[in-house]
């Protein structure tokens, strides 16, 4: 059998073990190794398939230059790629930076449009507090005004019981009893119902908030399609990032884009 050809030690012209003095000249393509013409012709090798050995080593070369330049495309394929991936990683720490940016300002803006909100409301429920307020004073002071002149005239018979004179005491009594009796027949004033303040219902604001969700923009023909119609032919596939193994030039930029945040109306 031959030397093993990767031997760094081995000669230029290497001696068959099998054969002395028999040069290695012949390559065993069954066996993949350096062989002599004996080895060939009667020994082990007889019948495999061979080729001169300084044709096997061109064609080993070349095989191996074809590899190596298919190994140098992919590597430099995977660079440009590796370079696209890390533009897209840039890419997307820009784009979720400014979509925080982005949720605060909205957000900032609606605190400030329910604070608003929140000060109308208020003066609103001051104003509707004031007004019954007035209702509820208006037939206070009325029915005080009542009592008042129940005392005045309960005052007035308690001095006319006190009079010793008849005379005098005949004198007024019928003009107080004809008050005391104007004053008695007046029905009292019912105590109106202010009525319970009116409630605030925040349901569908609720809803609206929970509603709201990053989306993407509509694009500007919507409303073109939506009265038109879609197209007959199918929407264009979305870009793929390309594979490592892609040939040089064919590798496409790797784009993300982020969803944007609808302003409030």
């Amino acid at each position: 059998h031959g030397e093993d050809p990767g031997d760094a030690e081995a000669p230029a012209q290497m001696i068959c073990h099998e054969h002395a003095d028999e040069k290695l000249n012949f390559y065993c393509l069954d066996c993949r190794m350096p062989v002599c013409s004996h080895c060939i012709i009667l020994g082990t090798h007889k019948g495999h398939q061979h080729t001169p050995v300084d044709s096997a080593f061109e064609t080993g070369r070349e095989t191996l230059g074809a590899w190596v330049e298919k190994l140098v495309q992919r590597s430099s394929t995977a660079s440009e790629v590796l370079s696209q991936l890390r533009a897209a990683e840039m890419e997307v720490s820009q784009g979720a930076e400014a979509q925080r940016n982005l949720i605060n300002q909205e957000m900032s803006h609606l605190k400030e449009l329910i604070e608003t909100k929140r000060q109308q409301l208020l003066s609103k429920s001051a104003l509707e507090e004031k007004q019954k307020h007035v209702q509820v004073q208006a037939q206070a002071d009325r029915t005080e005004a009542v009592r008042d002149e129940s005392r005045r005239l309960l005052s007035r018979s308690k001095e006319l019981l006190n009079l010793r004179s008849e005379h005098a005491f005949l004198a007024v009594v019928l003009p107080l009893i004809q008050d005391m009796k104007k004053c008695s027949s007046q029905p009292f004033e019912p105590v109106r119902p202010v009525g319970a303040f009116r409630l605030l219902s925040t349901d569908a604001q609720v809803r609206s908030l929970g509603d709201l969700e990053l989306g993407y923009p509509r694009p500007q023909h919507a409303a073109t399609m939506q009265k038109e119609g879609p197209p007959e032919a199918a929407a264009p596939p979305q870009q793929q990032p390309p594979s490592v193994g892609a040939a040089p030039g064919t590798a496409q930029p790797v784009q993300y884009r982020y969803r944007a945040m609808p302003a409030p109306q």
